[in-house]
């Protein structure tokens, strides 16, 4: 049996509870449970720290194997949820030590690195600098983040450009050089503590494998910076324009290390291209429907193949909706996947 999950925000009564009784009455002959979403002001403030862990412990059902994700920052440098700061080793632990008082087992961060687009020059510009500076840092700072916690950390793989759903404009876009690739995430494993665990998203998958594709048909080995450059790709080096596989074949590769312990299903839309004089801008569209995306039946067949390899790995429809008290989008999503395992 597969572990189907739904995001909800720890936070929110109403969301709980309507997803609970959504998993109740669509997951039949499957494990349950959710991905439960951390409010950003879980350690600074007393009452919402106490409302999370009174909604966790009381609304859902013990029988469900839940995920938890911490508080994300994407878009902006904040030095608590960066991996390159100090900062975020106490953070992230003593998120950690809520997430266990509520239960948990498991806690999904982001692997941010975050830089604002002017500062995009020498030296990270340089992928050799950045493998040493960024990542060595990021590294350095998971060890410390992980060490005798009574929990799993999972990583989780991100898109590129950041904030490319939300404008073509390249003086607007942040970069982030970390998790693009297959090839950036099987060595980011290799190199983590052995007991970091890794969240795949396969909408973050979805939207930067498509771009980079796109760019090694272009360009294929003699792609150059300015190349990348030119499609306002801060953050991304030539030696990372390598052909992508199949959203089934990425899971293989990266579960050969049996480090993941999360995924985060989702499709992806569009291929972002930048607002340029004379040429046509593009947004992605990140967590679409099931089936709405570029991946539809790439994310059936690996939810099949979870189901009969992994049914211990849970897989959390993180589908964006627009009515949260609805979810009409990750209902449909849901439905598809069942109707998948059916087969």
């Amino acid at each position: 049996m597969a572990i189907l999950q739904l995001p909800a925000a720890g936070w929110s009564k109403e969301q709980l509870q309507y997803v609970v009784s959504l998993l109740e009455k669509y997951v039949v002959g499957h494990r349950k449970g959710i991905q439960i979403l951390c409010p950003r002001d879980l350690l600074e403030n007393v009452t919402s720290r106490k409302q999370f862990l009174t909604n966790v412990r009381t609304l859902i059902p013990p029988s469900y194997t839940n995920t938890f994700h911490a508080p994300i920052s994407p878009h902006v440098h904040d030095p608590h949820l960066n991996l390159t700061c100090r900062e975020s080793i106490a953070y992230y632990r003593a998120i950690a030590a809520v997430v266990k008082e509520a239960g948990g087992s498991v806690l999904v961060i982001h692997c941010n690195a975050v830089f604002s687009h002017q500062q995009w020059k020498e030296p990270l510009t340089d992928y050799g600098y950045v493998q040493k500076q960024v990542f060595d840092k990021i590294h350095l700072h998971l060890k410390e983040i992980v060490k005798d916690l009574p929990l799993t950390i999972a990583v989780e793989n991100m898109p590129f450009p950041l904030k490319g759903d939300k404008t073509s404009k390249i003086s607007e876009i942040p970069f982030d050089p970390c998790l693009l690739t297959v090839e950036q995430m099987k060595e980011f494993i290799e190199r983590a503590p052995p007991q970091l665990g890794f969240a795949f998203d396969t909408s973050h998958y979805g939207i930067a494998s498509t771009k980079i594709n796109e760019m090694q048909a272009t360009y294929g080995t003699s792609i150059t910076q300015w190349d990348l450059e030119e499609e306002g790709l801060k953050g991304v080096y030539p030696p990372l324009i390598v052909k992508q596989p199949s959203m089934t074949e990425a899971f293989k590769l990266l579960q050969k290390s049996g480090r993941i312990v999360h995924l985060q299903m989702a499709d992806a839309g569009g291929q972002w291209s930048p607002h340029q004089e004379g040429t046509a801008s593009q947004h992605f569209v990140e967590g679409a429907e099931i089936g709405k995306g570029n991946h539809g039946p790439q994310l059936l067949d690996l939810a099949r193949l979870i189901h009969a390899h992994h049914p211990n790995l849970p897989i959390s429809l993180d589908i964006n909706v627009r009515d949260y008290l609805q979810r009409e989008e990750q209902v449909r999503s849901l439905q598809a996947v069942l109707r998948a395992l059916r087969w």
